[in-house]
């Protein structure tokens, strides 16, 4: 799956056919790097500058992002809420989720589990909302709004990877719930309405 983080620049000052093998090289390099699995970091293709007949020709691709697909993925696009984020509910209603570049948060509608103790600066509400940030492992998060409501519904055993996080709607020890992590580190959380890991 490919991911554009960003609109395409484009400079070109050159005419003729050598403009056209530059451009058409410059494709063909980018649905190259489209077609690789490296995991690495998103990389930008850059074709140029190549001087014809004292013209200067640069041609430069976007920025994108190879992402490793399973079977369960769905298309992030169909997730999206604008502005860099997508949301999703599970079909019963009782978890929803908003993916955005920076962190995945997910909240549970009426948990029948235990969190642990709030903290004693929070003056809103506890144990009902789950985070996990670029940095750090999952955690409560202590919150007055909720994120719970979605149109977006992600059924049991499909996945939704959004820029550098990942959420899996699915089955362990007879409870079905939501596990989001941070992909590169595999820190995150996974959350039922009985029960919750924080990892």
């Amino acid at each position: 799956m490919t991911t554009s983080t960003g609109p395409a620049a484009r400079t070109r000052r050159s005419t003729g056919p050598r403009r056209a093998a530059v451009v058409l090289l410059a494709g063909a390099l980018s649905a190259l790097g489209a077609c690789s699995d490296t995991g690495e970091d998103p990389t930008t293709t850059t074709a140029g500058p190549t001087t014809t007949d004292g013209a200067t020709s640069t041609t430069t691709t976007a920025v994108t992002s190879s992402t490793t697909t399973s079977p369960g993925d769905v298309d992030p696009q169909d997730f999206e809420d604008g502005a860099g984020t997508a949301s999703f509910s599970t079909p019963s209603g009782d978890i929803g989720c908003v993916l955005t570049e920076e962190e995945v948060r997910c909240d549970v509608v009426e948990a029948q589990f235990d969190p642990p103790p709030a903290p004693a600066d929070c003056d809103l509400d506890w144990g009902h909302a789950l985070i996990v940030r670029r940095e750090g492992s999952g955690k409560f998060l202590c919150a007055g709004d909720t994120v719970v409501g979605s149109d977006h519904v992600l059924a049991e055993d499909e996945t939704l990877r959004y820029g550098d996080f990942s959420c899996t709607h699915a089955e362990w020890d007879d409870e079905v719930g939501v596990s989001c992590s941070q992909v590169a580190r595999g820190q995150g959380f996974r959350v039922s309405v009985a029960e919750y890991l924080l990892y």
